[in-house]
């Protein structure tokens, strides 16, 4: 998507929202829109909301988490990845990130843990890894 894009869906969400601001799946999409265009305090204020409407709405907790990672708030990021998998064990995406963000934290046993359960939950995710280092390392100098 292009930045273009996310401003309309960004746009197309909050009217939505001005129709009808209890569902909480419009506030989750403008969230992941915003966290894509890099707003990510505006982000984690539309996953925050939309938990507070679904307070079992796994997907909203992944998504903040993602969006504090990248703020650099890895004890954040850790607490509602673990509420997501509270709710939901087999998010294996969920598992994969909480790995991520314990690698950053030099906690390599749990991470390691986290890695094998997101591949035995979605063996597709190990073909996305290593696309994803093919980019990085193709960027690297």
């Amino acid at each position: 998507m292009l930045l273009n894009e996310f401003d309309r869906a960004i746009a197309d969400y909050s009217k939505a929202l001005e129709i009808d601001s209890g569902q909480p799946d419009p506030h989750n999409n403008r969230g992941v829109a915003e966290t894509e265009k890099g707003d990510f305090n505006a982000a984690i204020r539309d996953f925050s909301e939309a938990i507070k409407l679904k307070p079992a709405y796994s997907l909203a907790y992944y998504n903040r988490a993602r969006a504090l990672a990248i703020q650099g708030n890895a004890a954040a990021a850790l607490t509602d990845l673990n509420t997501s998998i509270g709710i939901d064990p087999s998010f294996a995406k969920a598992y994969l990130i909480r790995e991520l963000v314990r690698l950053a934290s030099a906690n390599r046993e749990q991470a390691s843990t986290d890695f094998e359960t997101a591949l035995k939950l979605d063996p597709t995710l190990r073909e996305s890894l290593v696309k994803c280092l093919a980019r990085i390392c193709r960027t690297e100098p």
